[in-house]
Protein backbone atom coordinates (compact mmCIF):
# COMPACT_ATOMS: atom_id res chain seq x y z
CA UNK A 1 0.00 0.00 0.00
CA UNK A 2 1.46 3.35 -1.05
CA UNK A 3 0.90 6.30 1.30
CA UNK A 4 1.60 10.02 0.97
CA UNK A 5 1.45 12.82 3.54
CA UNK A 6 1.03 16.40 2.31
CA UNK A 7 1.91 19.11 4.83
CA UNK A 8 0.83 22.45 3.37
CA UNK A 9 -1.04 25.43 4.81
CA UNK A 10 -2.79 26.34 1.55
CA UNK A 11 -6.00 24.35 1.11
CA UNK A 12 -5.95 25.13 -2.59
CA UNK A 13 -2.40 23.86 -3.05
CA UNK A 14 -3.14 20.69 -1.05
CA UNK A 15 -6.16 20.00 -3.27
CA UNK A 16 -3.98 20.50 -6.35
CA UNK A 17 -1.43 18.01 -5.00
CA UNK A 18 -4.11 15.45 -4.13
CA UNK A 19 -5.65 15.81 -7.60
CA UNK A 20 -2.24 15.36 -9.25
CA UNK A 21 -1.25 12.31 -7.19
CA UNK A 22 -4.47 10.50 -6.22
CA UNK A 23 -4.08 7.89 -8.96
CA UNK A 24 -0.59 6.94 -7.73
CA UNK A 25 -1.21 6.50 -3.99
CA UNK A 26 -3.63 4.24 -2.15
CA UNK A 27 -3.92 6.72 0.72
CA UNK A 28 -3.15 10.44 0.88
CA UNK A 29 -3.16 12.23 4.22
CA UNK A 30 -3.09 15.98 4.77
CA UNK A 31 -1.94 18.42 7.45
CA UNK A 32 -2.16 22.20 7.35
CA UNK A 33 0.76 22.88 9.71
CA UNK A 34 4.12 21.40 10.61
CA UNK A 35 3.01 20.95 14.23
CA UNK A 36 0.65 18.17 13.10
CA UNK A 37 3.10 16.50 10.72
CA UNK A 38 4.93 14.39 13.30
CA UNK A 39 1.69 13.00 14.71
CA UNK A 40 0.40 12.22 11.22
CA UNK A 41 3.69 10.59 10.24
CA UNK A 42 3.67 8.37 13.33
CA UNK A 43 0.06 7.37 12.72
CA UNK A 44 0.18 6.71 8.96
CA UNK A 45 3.87 5.92 8.18
CA UNK A 46 3.70 7.36 4.65
CA UNK A 47 6.20 6.45 1.93
CA UNK A 48 6.79 10.16 1.23
CA UNK A 49 6.08 13.47 2.94
CA UNK A 50 5.58 16.59 0.81
CA UNK A 51 6.47 19.43 3.20
CA UNK A 52 5.91 23.14 2.73
CA UNK A 53 8.47 25.42 4.41
CA UNK A 54 6.39 28.40 5.53
CA UNK A 55 3.53 27.57 7.87
CA UNK A 56 2.04 29.41 10.84
CA UNK A 57 2.81 27.46 14.01
CA UNK A 58 5.70 25.24 12.94
CA UNK A 59 7.71 25.66 9.75
CA UNK A 60 8.52 22.74 7.49
CA UNK A 61 12.23 22.64 8.28
CA UNK A 62 11.55 22.26 12.00
CA UNK A 63 8.86 19.66 11.31
CA UNK A 64 11.23 17.75 9.04
CA UNK A 65 13.94 17.71 11.73
CA UNK A 66 11.42 16.40 14.29
CA UNK A 67 10.13 13.67 11.99
CA UNK A 68 13.64 12.59 10.97
CA UNK A 69 14.81 12.49 14.60
CA UNK A 70 12.03 10.02 15.48
CA UNK A 71 11.82 8.24 12.13
CA UNK A 72 15.22 8.32 10.38
CA UNK A 73 13.79 6.30 7.48
CA UNK A 74 11.23 9.05 6.68
CA UNK A 75 11.47 10.41 3.15
CA UNK A 76 10.70 14.12 2.93
CA UNK A 77 10.48 16.42 -0.05
CA UNK A 78 10.57 20.12 0.77
CA UNK A 79 8.28 22.28 -1.40
CA UNK A 80 8.80 26.03 -1.55
CA UNK A 81 8.59 29.18 -3.66
CA UNK A 82 12.13 30.18 -2.62
CA UNK A 83 14.91 29.50 -5.10
CA UNK A 84 17.53 30.42 -2.51
CA UNK A 85 20.44 27.93 -2.39
CA UNK A 86 20.80 28.57 1.36
CA UNK A 87 17.24 27.32 1.97
CA UNK A 88 17.99 24.24 -0.10
CA UNK A 89 21.04 23.58 2.09
CA UNK A 90 18.90 24.06 5.22
CA UNK A 91 16.39 21.55 3.85
CA UNK A 92 19.18 19.01 3.32
CA UNK A 93 20.50 19.68 6.84
CA UNK A 94 17.00 19.12 8.23
CA UNK A 95 17.02 15.69 6.60
CA UNK A 96 14.98 16.22 3.44
CA UNK A 97 15.86 13.86 0.60
CA UNK A 98 14.65 16.18 -2.12
CA UNK A 99 13.73 19.79 -2.76
CA UNK A 100 11.25 21.11 -5.33
CA UNK A 101 10.14 24.59 -6.24
CA UNK A 102 6.39 25.09 -6.23
CA UNK A 103 6.80 26.83 -9.60
CA UNK A 104 7.92 23.43 -10.94
CA UNK A 105 5.36 21.35 -9.05
CA UNK A 106 4.17 19.76 -12.27
CA UNK A 107 7.47 17.80 -12.08
CA UNK A 108 6.46 16.20 -8.79
CA UNK A 109 5.78 12.84 -10.44
CA UNK A 110 9.37 12.71 -11.70
CA UNK A 111 10.66 13.75 -8.27
CA UNK A 112 8.62 10.94 -6.68
CA UNK A 113 9.77 8.59 -9.47
CA UNK A 114 6.18 7.87 -10.53
CA UNK A 115 5.78 6.40 -13.97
Amino acid sequence: MKRLLIVEDSDCFRRLMVDMLKDYYDEIYECSDGKDAGIAYAKYKPDWVLMDIEMKEMDGLTATKKIKSEFPQAQVIIMTHYKDLEIQKEAESAGAQKFILKDNISNIKEVLAIR
